[in-house]
């Protein structure tokens, strides 16, 4: 596929990133489930998936669910997957006789064409972990400011395995399983009266200190959080982000004691950056990024590997079993970006997640709650 078209039938638009995308796919190759005689493994975009044996064939028109998707109860109940009704529908990883399956396959009853976005026609919505729902929080009656930027929604590889390109200059760096973070000082909302008086006098804009999670902005320091007390204003002050330059906003993930169930072991709250943001330059490339947090005393997450991109490298994603931060917790997984921003087509920001199945089959996991 070009990716420059503007004709794909995803439902996904130009320079735009879709958090979900339930998609009409041809099946790739279908091999025999090494462990099970009624078994197959079908290849699906960048994904594998446990089918019934024989069920399909290279070639094959289906509807690929990634994880974390949620189906209607009617969508349930047409496609006879009744198992998934004591998961409120939500769909996920899971280990058969030794090999992991990832997502669902469903056959295309309604004859929708190849590259078709049928998440919509079938009411399939995507799963968030509760600390990040929308509404979870709220700005006490005060109006969000529309430039405190949200951070790019990061899409799983195997949904856009064709993005990277070979031998692309990449940085690999290690998920962290926390609470996402951000906190900057953004340009303040004031009236045309205020903006003309300001500029007149040679001022330029107003700023304002603005922290939150992914969804929420919080403007009250003794605001409740999903996590009780608001550690994103408590980090903050910690961290002195109050000391960074205007214009800036710093995103990162706060983890340890209280925040999910690994705690890393930390018996007490703890951040690592990844990203920064500047009003006029958007996300600096990573030396610059590194540059900056380096300047203002922020640690970086762990940096598992910089070099040239190969689909090779999936072969040892995420590179280790345990965390780069605490050798007795398992991985989440790793987020790779290329050395250099750039922005593609079809997807928008490159910047990609790939999430250890062995964290995603783990018991009782606070993000299922």
């Amino acid at each position: 596929m070009d990716r420059t078209s503007t004709s794909y039938k995803s439902g996904r638009k130009e320079g735009k990133m879709s958090s979900l995308v339930v998609e009409v796919c041809k099946v790739k190759e279908v091999e025999h489930h090494p462990n099970a005689d009624r078994l197959d493994v079908a290849k699906i975009k960048g994904w594998e998936c446990i089918v019934g044996r024989d069920e399909y064939e290279a070639g094959d028109l289906v509807i690929f669910v990634p994880p974390d998707s949620i189906l209607p109860q009617d969508v349930i109940d047409r496609w006879k997957v009744s198992y998934l009704k004591s998961k409120i529908g939500r769909v996920g990883v899971v280990k058969l006789r030794g090999v992991y399956s990832y997502g669902l396959v469903l056959d295309n009853k309604d004859g929708h064409p190849r590259g078709t976005d049928v998440a919509d026609t079938y009411g399939i919505t995507k799963w968030e972990p509760p600390s990040e729902r929308k509404g979870d929080g709220s700005q006490h009656g005060r109006k969000a400011n529309p430039a405190f930027r949200k951070y790019t929604k990061i899409e799983h590889y195997r949904n856009y395995d064709d993005v990277l390109e070979h031998g692309e200059q990449v940085i690999i760096s290690e998920k962290i399983h926390g609470t996402n973070f951000r906190a900057g000082w953004v340009t303040k909302q004031v009236g045309p009266v205020t903006r003309f008086i300001r500029n007149l006098l040679g001022k330029g804009p107003a700023y304002e200190f603005v922290v939150g999670s992914h969804n929420v902005q919080i403007g009250d320091p003794n605001q409740k959080t999903y996590f009780g007390k608001n550690i994103y204003h408590i980090v903050a002050t910690q961290m002195g982000l109050r000391k960074l330059p205007k214009g800036y906003i710093v995103f990162g993930e706060i983890f340890g004691s209280g925040i999910q169930d690994m705690t890393y072991g930390r018996d007490a709250l703890d951040v690592r950056f990844f990203d920064v943001w500047h009003e006029q330059t958007q996300y600096l490339d990573y030396e610059d990024a590194s540059d900056f947090m380096e300047e203002h005393g922020l640690e970086m997450v762990p940096v598992l590997m910089e070099g040239p991109w190969g689909t090779d490298l999936l072969d040892v994603l995420p590179f280790r079993k345990t965390s780069a931060l605490d050798d007795d917790t398992i991985i989440e997984g790793v987020v790779v970006k290329p050395r250099h921003e750039r922005i593609d087509p079809l997807l928008g920001r490159v910047v990609l997640k790939i999430i250890n199945p062995s964290y995603l089959v783990r018991k009782k996991g606070s993000e299922n709650k």
